[in-house]
């Protein structure tokens, strides 16, 4: 009788230490990302996923929105898959499998393995999007030294906040925010009637706007694809959001929420 080996759950990297430096796509030390992604690979096939079905959520996730095929995404699906099979993914491979795991919607094992991805879900509509973030806690609360303004009276410090958006739409996501060291967040616009949201995608990176630009520069175009991705640790960051999404009028006990 012959018996194969069962592939079981991996335990993740340690966060880093408050002393230590952290890689750029997680909470973990600097130096780790190789175990990171054996740790990630063992949990696709502990999951029964597979390499074929996880490709087929990859390709059904980034071109969900896309009118054509894009030859770019192609690339990049048929090299990862390839290396998915070979099992030659190293530590360079870290920020590719982010990417690839998040539009797969496989977003519950990147917090699992205290990587960075974006809080908010492009797979789902707002709806869901607004029963709360997705996306990593950074624990203790981030604080830059000797960054810090007045404003209205009070000291703030740097990341400085979050504008009205699909990002701030509910307490958890304040919350979320607040305790990921941002200061100054404004609540989604409240109407004096109930307003239904766009169509989805409701936010997506700009990954061509990496410098600001003048606001009287009415021949600066801004665009933004839904499949478009920026690889976490990057500084240099702009995003796009739909600003007319649903909003409980005022008298729908939208204070009630914000208190919590």
């Amino acid at each position: 009788m012959s018996s194969s080996k069962i592939a079981m759950p991996s335990a993740p990297v340690p966060l880093a230490a408050p002393d230590e430096k952290r890689d750029a796509a997680g909470l973990f030390s600097a130096g780790r990302a190789g175990d990171v992604v054996r740790n990630l690979v063992q949990d696709i096939d502990a999951s029964g996923i597979g390499v074929s079905e996880l490709v087929a959520q990859f390709k059904a996730g980034a071109a969900k929105y896309a009118a054509e095929s894009s030859d770019s995404l192609d690339s990049f699906t048929e090299k990862m898959a390839t290396s998915l099979t070979a099992g030659h993914l190293g530590e360079d491979d870290l920020l590719h499998l982010i990417h690839m795991l998040y539009f797969a919607g496989q977003q519950r094992l990147l917090a699992k393995h205290h990587l960075r991805f974006p809080a908010y879900s492009i797979l789902d509509d707002y709806f869901t999007n607004a029963t709360g973030p997705s996306g990593p806690r950074i624990l203790p609360r981030p604080v830059v030294p000797e960054r810090s303004w007045s404003l209205f009276g009070r000291r703030i410090g740097f990341p400085v906040g979050v504008p009205a958006s699909p990002l701030t739409g509910g307490s958890a996501w304040i919350q979320y925010f607040a305790g990921n060291g941002f200061n100054v967040l404004t609540y989604k616009t409240v109407r004096s009637r109930s307003w239904g949201p766009n169509v989805p995608p409701n936010w997506a990176f700009v990954p061509d706007v990496r410098t600001p630009f003048d606001v009287s520069d009415d021949g600066y175009e801004v665009l933004a694809e839904p499949w478009d991705w920026v690889d976490p640790g990057s500084r240099d960051v702009s995003t796009a959001n739909s600003f007319e999404c649903r909003r409980p009028n005022r008298t729908s006990g939208w204070q009630t929420l914000l208190t919590r």
